[in-house]
């Protein structure tokens, strides 16, 4: 049975990844912070050697790890090290969401592959340098890329 690991299982996007993962009838493994119950593993996503503890089973790892804004400089590299680490170990494929933030303000109204990101933004500047070290590190990534990601259930967005 194919298996899967999704740090940041609570949130959003990482809850959409549960249920769809489940629903094709994969192994899921719920990774997060104070995440308890069967399937479930209090991960910090920033200790490179927990998450390879915690993925090393796994053949796709969903990076779903959405830390508070204002920690994004700090917390997105430490987290993207730690997957791409997991990663390498597992012989994994890694499923990010992308998002917009790194077409600036001035995108076009059509995105495609190949547009061309120019972030103004802090938040901008962060997701590509991210998406840039998933890139050029070699592990296979799936950016599943929208303008935003809605759910089912309140979400205060």
């Amino acid at each position: 049975m194919s298996s899967v690991i999704v740090l940041g299982a609570k949130g959003r996007f990482g809850r959409a990844a549960v249920n769809a993962f489940a629903d094709a009838g994969w192994q899921v493994t719920r990774a997060g912070r104070e995440l308890r119950g069967p399937g479930c593993l209090d991960v910090d996503a920033t200790d490179t050697a927990a998450v390879v503890a915690a993925c090393i089973d796994h053949q796709v790892i969903v990076n779903a790890v959405h830390p508070p804004y204002p920690e994004w400089s700090e917390t997105v590299p430490k987290v993207t090290e730690a997957v791409i680490a997991a990663a390498r170990a597992a012989d994994a494929t890694v499923m990010i969401p992308g998002n917009i933030y790194n077409y600036g303000r001035d995108m076009p109204p059509v995105l495609r592959e190949d547009t061309t990101w120019a972030a103004e933004t802090r938040k901008g500047i962060i997701r590509i340098r991210m998406e840039c070290a998933y890139r050029d590190s070699g592990v296979r990534t799936i950016v599943l890329r929208g303008g935003d990601f809605l759910d089912t259930e309140a979400s205060g967005n």
